[in-house]
């Protein structure tokens, strides 16, 4: 089910102060190495090696491509990156991606 733009990043705000939230490629890696990732996020204009990076280890965890930017993320969680991971299983059931 898709949902809005909006919602998805506000919800992501809620996991950034929740402290559920992996910012940037090393703070996502090592939630994926840990176990504690749920689902990878992917804004649009991340790179291709990102993409690249994460497609690969996303054989454990989802890995979502959005149509959210960079500077969408920025204005929702205050940092600018293009990958983000929801580490916590009632955040990704409010995100109905599952989990």
């Amino acid at each position: 089910m898709r949902i809005e733009n909006d919602k998805l990043l506000s919800i992501f705000g809620l996991c950034k102060k929740a402290g559920k939230l992996g910012l940037g490629r090393d703070a996502v890696k090592a939630a994926v190495m840990s176990n504690t990732a749920k689902c990878i996020f992917l804004a649009k204009d991340a790179s291709a090696n990102h993409e690249k990076e994460f497609a690969y280890l996303s054989q454990t965890v989802p890995l979502k491509r959005l149509e959210c930017t960079m500077d969408d993320f920025y204005f929702a969680i205050g940092k600018k990156v293009g990958v983000i991971s929801v580490n916590d299983e009632n955040f990704m059931k409010l995100l109905k991606f599952g989990g």
